[in-house]
């Protein structure tokens, strides 16, 4: 005889809003929040606790969902969808969902597409290759005008980080070709940069959803690595869920 099973909901493509009724609960992540939209706090980490199937991802989607609606002109919200992801594919993703919502972003705040061109554009070419190529002649690591002169951006904010290294190929002497690895710190430092080219606008809230089931998080020192490097990520205001099962050190 077969046991009746709850069917599995997958948050994303269900309105949270039917399946939350936590009311206090989700007026006191609202104030939260806003507070520190109001105030202009552009960095904090939320972390939200709880039995496994409790509904902590559709909470957290639900209250992101109403701060974004209630302040369109100063806020964007993104979700990055973490579970069984490696940390590679989960900054590809953050990257990705940066970018959707920044260019939403720039059309309403009317940015000149300038602006769109120098962060966007360059962290979108992170985020989808696994290595960028240029060309020898042409200019690698800057952002070039119209005029040909140099306009700050995320090319020329890597310039000298960690992670930013162009490798030459040559032939017969010559080089022909440079080439840029993404490694999951490039594009770390990446979204780092455009995060904070985003905050002379608005407040970024980003929520982790499922981060304790990415792949990678099944031991005290992997899961602590992984949650360094997301500490790490600023300025923006991250929400993290994890189940009360989950036993890491120095949370």
């Amino acid at each position: 005889m077969s046991k009746l099973r709850t069917p599995w909901i997958d948050p994303v493509s269900v309105n949270p809003k039917l399946f939350v009724n936590r009311t206090k609960d989700r007026a006191r992540l609202r104030s939260l929040l806003e507070d520190r939209i109001l105030y202009k706090t552009r960095s904090a980490l939320v972390l939200i606790g709880g039995e496994r199937g409790i509904g902590k991802s559709i909470f957290a989607r639900t209250v992101l969902a109403e701060v974004a609606e209630g302040y369109p002109n100063d806020v964007i919200a993104v979700v990055v969808p973490a579970r069984t992801k490696s940390l590679i594919n989960i900054m590809r993703e953050y990257a990705k969902q940066l970018v959707t919502a920044g260019r939403l972003m720039a059309a309403r705040r009317d940015l000149p597409a300038s602006w769109v061109t120098r962060w966007l554009d360059p962290l979108q070419e992170f985020a989808y290759n696994e290595q960028i190529t240029r060309q020898a002649s042409t200019s690698v690591g800057k952002d070039v005008g119209a005029d040909g002169e140099v306009s700050g951006g995320l090319w020329t904010v890597l310039q000298g980080k960690s992670g930013f290294q162009w490798t030459e190929r040559r032939e017969q002497g010559q080089v022909t070709e440079h080439s840029l690895t993404v490694t999951p710190m490039l594009l770390v430092e990446a979204i780092n940069a455009v995060l904070a080219a985003l905050s002379e606008h608005i407040t970024v809230l980003v929520f982790f959803d499922d981060l304790d089931q990415a792949s990678g998080m099944d031991t005290a020192e992997r899961a602590k690595n992984i949650f360094d490097i997301i500490l790490g990520l600023n300025p923006a205001i991250h929400l993290i869920h994890l189940r009360s099962e989950v036993k890491f050190p120095d949370v």
